[in-house]
């Protein structure tokens, strides 16, 4: 949730109370309903799943079913910005932007919820 509401803030929108939790957005109706929409395409899909459909576009706010944290998708392959406990784990060299082809992907964590911009 941290890159994302990070992010929303420096565009100029107040996400404060916006977060997800068990796949659903929780403060949405607000000046984030102006410049996003929901979308359930993808719902039910892993994020390997997803871009393999062509189903995510760069920017996508990504909610999981049963999580309490949001990602965003970086439009690079099957990469996410994950601000996260899985972001701070010492075997992603990369940081926040995390590769859900595999490890990550296996842990059945599926889609169950899209913010994107309009």
């Amino acid at each position: 949730m941290v890159p994302v509401r990070w992010a929303l803030r420096m565009m100029g929108l107040n996400p404060d109370g916006f977060y997800a939790k068990d796949g659903k957005f929780h403060g949405y109706d607000s000046d984030l309903k102006k410049v996003l929409k929901k979308t359930d395409k993808a719902n039910g899909l892993s994020i390997k799943k997803a871009v393999d459909k062509g189903l995510l576009m760069t920017g996508d706010i990504i909610a999981f079913k049963g999580k309490t944290h949001t990602v965003a998708y970086s439009g690079q392959g099957y990469k996410v910005y994950e601000g996260g406990h899985a972001a701070i784990r010492s075997k992603f060299k990369n940081g926040i932007l995390l590769d859900y082809s595999k490890a990550l992907n296996s842990k059945g964590r599926k889609i169950s919820g899209i913010l994107r911009w309009k």
